[in-house]
């Protein structure tokens, strides 16, 4: 995990532990709707382009529903997250979201699978490059 991850995560951490547990007790559920978007072609792309979206869009979920976990009631909660249509198809230019997208809704999957308490439900959206960021 590189420092500014492990920084990210020990602040999540410490916003669960030491405000939303004090100021709360518990919550509900979380809504993960943060993420990136870079529109490069897989030949000319760059490959810290892939990087950057796998930790915008999986790395981010990730963090935050640990930490919300820990929140939830004994009865369970809920997790919403924000997934695209592109995790199914990926469209020219569209590699590395696509790619971050289906790890989304995998991650969401294998967070369904925690308890039958649990609730994690996969919203997906349709997302398309704005036409200022296209490159022919």
């Amino acid at each position: 995990m590189g420092r500014g991850m492990v920084l990210i995560s020990t602040y999540v951490e410490l916003c669960v532990n030491f405000r939303i547990k004090d100021a709360l007790g518990s919550i509900d559920g979380l809504v993960n709707i943060a993420g990136g978007f870079r529109w490069e072609k897989v030949a000319d792309g760059s490959v810290d382009t892939w990087d950057l979206l796998y930790r915008m869009n999986v790395r981010t979920i990730l963090i935050a529903s640990r930490a919300a976990l820990s929140l939830f009631p004994v009865g369970g909660g809920s997790i919403v997250n924000i997934g695209a249509a592109a995790a199914q198809k990926a469209g020219l230019g569209m590699g590395a979201y696509a790619a971050s997208k289906a790890g989304v809704a995998r991650l969401t999957e294998s967070l369904a699978e925690l308890a039958p308490e649990f609730r994690s439900l996969l919203r997906f959206g349709r997302r398309q490059a704005p036409r200022s960021t296209r490159h022919h």
